[in-house]
């Protein structure tokens, strides 16, 4: 802006003479009062630009401690203690310099306490960024405080805005008043120095001291105009001959357009603005300008301008003045660069994010997949800093099928807790290792899981502050390995015994070629024949040599139907050793093809030892049979023969008992009731030994027998003397098992009968039955166990018992604990039980002791 403008007048001498006195006093008067009000006005634009400088320099710092923080966060660079506590004091020197400016403008002041206290809130919401910094806190929630910080900014910058627009309107008020003042006072200063040369020397100085002083308040407001950082540039409009504005003239430019845009103040003042920006025409903003001018209303806008190849953003404001128009633009570039760089990372962020979810996904969907258990675990440190022991940070699924838990019941807790045997199979030490030593660890531990044995291979790696194990189940492999050891040392021990199997076994092995008849026998072939190994060649035609003279059909009939079909109906037939002995042989081959030639291998054994022993078995089964029919013969003569002299002995007893009883003496009545009782034993113990000789050997019979059945057809058929001894009975869910119904029922009420007999008078009687399923291993008794699996029946009661020394003793015949006179019985039942028990492939045996009780078990096979 031209602040020279100089107006004179034209009045004659004569005029300035005559009223030389008055216009002088009145002149001097009215120049010092402008003069005056001039210093004001520069007064007052040179504090609106400091208010301007202060505000940009506050808002300033609050964009850096932002960018510091947000870079401090976001990048993951620190930031000391003392440059924050720096940038804290600057940002309160500043805001109490303009405070002390704004003492007299109200409004502003109450405007930038509100600044005060958001002021409070942003240094609160930086702190708390920086605080929860080491937190690794997720992205989402640092994404979460940096939107806080920024809404918290926009508020600030809201009020600045508002407080830049009020200091703009006051400058160009000021400006305006200042402009008038100054074209004014000139006017006046030339009148008074035309008078003041005319009439007066002194007012001549006077005045001339007046314009320094103008013109040092000039220079002063020009060099605030140089030393603010926002362009200021004035425009006058240019108006075409309709009195349309189709363009603006640069009259004042201020050195901030040489330091933004390397245009030189001096070079673009007088030209037109299209031809200086010609983006204004491009963007629609030279329409901004014209109705800001026309409609005397304030205008803003954003632009984005490349200068040398770099972006720059300007925040413009545009202000009518006076016969123009002044455009304030103020650079924000690093806010937009900082807004820029904030809204990258933040994508950045969330790609980060989306890749983590993505992540997270993909191994929560390796760790379903895998049938390996996966766990991590934190080490508890003691107050000497040793490892004693683990917690349980994450456990797949997988663990269900080894601990039977959850990972949610396992989680947080210690290992010494969930699986304490780490620590006695060196499990735990290895762990130790692996995370004191940072070194991967491999490992092979075994669990017991349902009575069986399970093998795991573990593998152990640190993992920050962690130990990460996977642990894979090896069991299968371990058997397989196993397996094949014992199969590779069976066939060591096979190959090493075989020759001596050979011998022991009196069994040789041979290889005939059938195309030729040439063939290769074993050494212990050749022994069978009486011969040396090697000692001859041995064909067909030559091995006939040793056929028995008998036997040479059988061996020709051999040979033809092996070389034909290469097998034969023919197995055995005799040779004369060389020693003369007569050996019975017994043959079984196989047609092969070796080497494209037919070959007969296989074995010849020795059998005549067999022979005399079959001829001495079928001695023996007739003997058998021979007494088998003795037996049948008893059965029939004790079933019938021996009872029906017994059924009349009883039958007269009872007569003689009904009829004379009255009639006999004392002494003859108790003759006659032990005749009856030994009566009665005698009727029992047949009985039983008929019962007892009937139990055969013989499945043809078996069924699958309820046992819970059984035992309620044995409560019935004694529950008159179960009822008398008040006995109970107590049994849960018994088994299924194959046999012979009426013999599981006569075991079960053998057992319990005996309890009943031999029950303490002193206590009640419980007799409990329990049941179990075991592996044949868990049976320590000794007896054939054909079966896997058993199924172990205990019958167990609080009566008298009995000795451990007489466990056995008790399941032989007519074997008894006590006299008649104390407990009646044959002494037959428990070795009926036992025979029963034996029947079904099973085994009994009792354990007891005096005056505690008595416990039978039985197992029988499981199907």
């Amino acid at each position: 802006m031209d602040f020279k403008r100089v107006t004179s007048s034209s009045k004659t001498y004569v005029i300035l003479l005559i009223v030389a006195v008055a216009i002088l006093l009145f002149t001097a008067s009215i120049t010092y009062k402008q003069i005056k009000r001039l210093q004001q006005s520069a007064d007052g634009i040179a504090l609106t630009l400091e208010i301007d400088n202060a505000i940009e320099k506050l808002f300033s710092l609050y964009a850096r401690m932002e960018s510091e923080k947000f870079r401090t966060v976001l990048l993951g660079e620190e930031i000391s203690n003392s440059s924050w506590q720096d940038y804290k004091l600057a940002g309160t020197t500043a805001f109490n310099d303009l405070h002390a400016l704004l003492e007299n403008n109200k409004i502003q002041k109450e405007r930038l306490d509100s600044i005060g206290q958001l002021q409070e809130t942003f240094y609160g919401a930086l702190n708390d960024i920086e605080n929860n910094a080491p937190k690794k806190l997720s992205q989402e929630d640092i994404r979460k405080q940096l939107m806080s910080v920024s809404e918290i900014l926009e508020k600030v910058r809201a009020i600045k805005d508002q407080m830049l627009l009020e200091e703009h309107r006051v400058m160009i008020q000021r400006k305006v008043d200042y402009a008038s003042r100054r074209s004014l006072t000139p006017l006046t200063s030339l009148l008074m120095a035309f008078f003041a040369l005319v009439v007066f020397g002194l007012s001549f100085s006077k005045i001339y001291a007046n314009k320094r002083q103008l013109r040092a308040s000039d220079a002063f407001l020009r060099n605030l105009l140089a030393s603010t950082d926002n362009i200021v540039n004035y425009y006058e409009p240019v108006y075409d001959g309709s009195e349309n504005i189709v363009d603006f003239r640069i009259v004042f430019a201020n050195e901030c357009n040489r330091d933004y845009l390397g245009l030189p103040p001096e070079e673009i003042m007088g030209d037109l603005v299209t031809k200086v920006f010609p983006h204004l025409s491009l963007n629609g903003e030279f329409e901004d300008l014209v109705r800001s001018f026309e409609d005397q209303t304030k205008v803003g806008f954003d632009r984005e301008l490349s200068v040398n190849d770099n972006k720059l953003w300007f925040k413009s404001i545009v202000t009518p003045v006076s016969k123009g128009i002044m455009e304030t633009a103020r650079n924000v570039t690093i806010e937009k660069q900082a807004e820029e760089k904030l809204r990258s990372l933040n994508q950045e962020l969330v790609n980060q994010n989306q890749i983590l979810k993505d992540t997270e996904s993909f191994l929560a969907g390796i760790l379903r997949s895998t049938e390996n258990v996966i766990m991590s675990f934190e080490p508890i440190l003691d107050d000497s800093g040793f490892i004693v022991d683990f917690e349980f940070l994450f456990i797949n699924e997988q663990i269900r099928d080894v601990l039977n838990k959850r990972p949610i019941d396992i989680l947080g807790k210690r290992v010494s807790e969930v699986t304490p045997t780490v620590f006695s199979t060196g499990v735990f030490e290895k762990m130790v290792a692996c995370y004191m030593e940072d070194k991967k660890m491999d490992y092979e531990t075994s669990y017991i899981r349902n009575g069986e044995k399970m093998w795991f291979h573990g593998t152990a790696i640190k993992c920050d502050n962690s130990v990460t194990v996977t642990s894979r189940d090896i069991t299968k492999e371990k058997k397989s390995k196993r397996k094949i050891q014992e199969v590779n040392e069976r066939l060591r021990v096979q190959n090493s015994i075989f020759k001596d199997a050979e011998s022991v076994a009196s069994i040789g092995s041979y290889m005939w070629y059938l195309d030729d008849g040439s063939a290769n026998i074993s050494d212990n072939f050749y022994n069978i024949l009486g011969c040396e190994p090697g000692s001859f060649e041995v064909t067909f035609d030559r091995y006939r040599e040793f056929v028995h003279p008998d036997d040479l059909d059988i061996y020709d009939t051999l040979g033809r139907q092996t070389t034909k079909n290469g097998q034969s109906e023919v197995h055995d037939y005799r040779i004369v050793s060389k020693t003369g002995e007569v050996k019975h042989l017994h043959l079984e081959g196989r047609f092969i093809k070796r080497n494209g030639r037919p070959v007969s291998v296989g074995v010849v054994q020795d059998i005549t030892n067999m022979v005399k022993a079959d001829e001495d078995l079928r001695a023996r089964n007739f003997e058998l049979k021979r007494n088998n029919a003795e037996l049948e013969s008893f059965n029939r003569v004790a079933s019938h023969d021996l009872q029906e002299p017994l059924r009349k002995i009883q039958l007269f007893l009872s007569r003689i008992d009904d009829e004379d009883r009255g009639r006999l003496r004392e002494k003859s009545r108790n003759y006659l009731d032990k005749v009856n009782n030994a009566a009665n034993r005698m009727q029992s113990l047949i009985r039983n030994l008929l019962t007892y000789s009937r139990i055969d050997v013989t499945h043809d019979d078996f069924e699958m027998v309820d046992l819970n059945l059984v035992i309620e057809k044995v409560e019935d058929d004694l529950a008159v003397t179960i009822k008398e001894t008040k006995a109970k009975i107590i049994y849960e869910k018994l088994p299924t098992v194959r046999g012979v119904v009426f013999q599981m029922e006569q075991l079960f009420s053998n057992l319990i009968s005996n309890a009943l007999k031999y029950r303490d008078t002193k206590v009640d009687l419980k007799i409990v039955l329990n049941w179990e399923k075991v592996h044949r291993e868990q049976i320590p008794q000794d007896f054939i166990k054909s079966n896997k699996h058993y199924h172990k029946i205990t019958v167990l009661d609080n009566g008298i018992g009995f000795s451990s020394e007489n466990s056995e003793k008790i399941f032989e015949v007519f074997q008894r604990l006590h006299q008649r006179t104390e407990y009646s019985g044959t002494g037959i039942g428990l070795a009926i039980c036992k025979k029963i028990a034996e029947n079904h492939h099973g085994f009994i045996y009792a354990t007891g002791e005096l005056g505690r009780g008595s416990a039978f078990i039985i197992y029988l096979p499981s199907y």
